[in-house]
């Protein structure tokens, strides 16, 4: 019985401040932007599920894309490795232990086109992660711009006050998107090299094993493995072996750093409704009096994420910067770092060569 009372009281107080509202010429809403009796629907201090879900969905893909390269290097020593007694047997192949070592061939290039899908699928849904982070942080920015305040009339330094929180929060947005973007420019351009690297891998594989008269028999595809072995090894670690783990760090700090801001940034807004509640502001409101104080810690942590970046991927911004001036100078700089000029002809001996119908 009480409590019903208590819910008309607050409900009969709700409509008396609407009116108010209608009725003022004072600092107030815009007519129809705030409804006294559903400001918790209108102002939403809660960061939305579309954060959440794409941060989730970064996590899934990258977990995927390490779980196909986990040992990577075992699993090709083990493909393309064949049996010692096999090899002291007569080079001819019976068709179908010929169609088994051909599959091995093309799994091995069809290996790298997966991949290589999973490392766009992990740049993309980590990109669209960050961009979301940071329209979250806009909405809160606007909804700082539109904070209910009662529908009473404010002083005009409480006015003042609020300008100058605003503006606080204006300039960790510039901060922020600022770092947000150097993090979000390595790990794309970094994936861009490795998953260039890898395509141009397995359409030369492609090229090499439809294109060329490889001939179907147990020395050529021994030998053949063996080369692969080699080569395979050298271009997958010289793409992935410090880039990917400076990728995969990148964004679990930033990751970090981001949902440690945006819960903070929840918590202000949630905090600059509440003390509007009631006309107690000029007490409950107290951290309006000094904004650069009450975003401290937050332009700590951006200082924090700055140092690390600039530990980790100092050279990784002078690469993709450079990358950034011409495309076609990013393809073949991926392409001549990794994959030797001329591979694989350039690099077969002559032996191996026949097996191709090289001369």
């Amino acid at each position: 019985m009480e409590s019903s009372l208590i819910a008309i009281f607050i409900f009969i107080i709700a409509i008396s401040q609407v009116t108010r509202c209608k009725n003022s010429n004072h600092y107030t809403l815009q007519e129809g932007e705030y409804l006294s009796g559903n400001n918790n629907k209108i102002f939403d201090a809660k960061i939305s599920n579309i954060y959440y879900k794409s941060g989730q969905d970064a996590e899934i893909v990258k977990i995927k894309l390490q779980n196909t390269l986990r040992n990577f290097l075992e699993n090709l020593q083990k493909n393309l490795t064949t049996s010692i007694i096999l090899k002291t047997l007569d080079n001819k192949l019976s068709l179908e232990r010929s169609q088994q070592k051909w599959q091995k061939l093309n799994d091995h290039m069809e290996f790298y086109r997966t991949a290589s899908h999973h490392l766009k699928e992990f740049a993309f849904k980590s990109e669209i992660f960050l961009q979301i982070s940071k329209n979250e942080s806009v909405t809160f920015l606007m909804k700082l711009r539109r904070v209910p305040t009662g529908q009473q009339m404010l002083l005009p330094h409480v006015k003042l006050q609020l300008t100058n929180y605003f503006a606080e929060m204006e300039f960790f947005n510039v901060v922020f998107f600022e770092i947000i973007d150097e993090g979000m420019e390595y790990i794309n351009n970094a994936l861009y090299i490795i998953r260039t690297t890898f395509e141009n891998y397995a359409d030369i594989q492609q090229n090499i094993l439809h294109d060329q008269n490889f001939l179907f028999d147990n020395w050529c595809f021994n030998k053949y493995f063996e080369f692969l072995q080699k080569w395979s090894t050298q271009i997958y670690k010289c793409a992935t072996e410090t880039r990917l783990q400076t990728v995969y760090n990148v964004f679990s700090m930033t990751k970090v750093g981001v949902k440690y801001l945006m819960q903070q940034l929840e918590f202000k807004m949630q905090r600059l409704f509440n003390c509007f509640i009631f006309k107690e502001y000029s007490i409950k409101c107290n951290f309006l009096r000094s904004p650069e104080s009450d975003f401290e810690k937050l332009f700590t942590i951006l200082k924090e994420l700055q140092i690390y970046y600039d530990r980790e991927i100092n050279s990784g911004r002078v690469e993709s910067r450079r990358i950034q001036r011409s495309e076609k100078k990013y393809i073949d700089s991926s392409k001549n770092n990794c994959i030797p000029f001329g591979y694989p002809i350039n690099q077969m001996p002559n032996s191996l060569k026949i097996c191709f119908n090289i001369h």
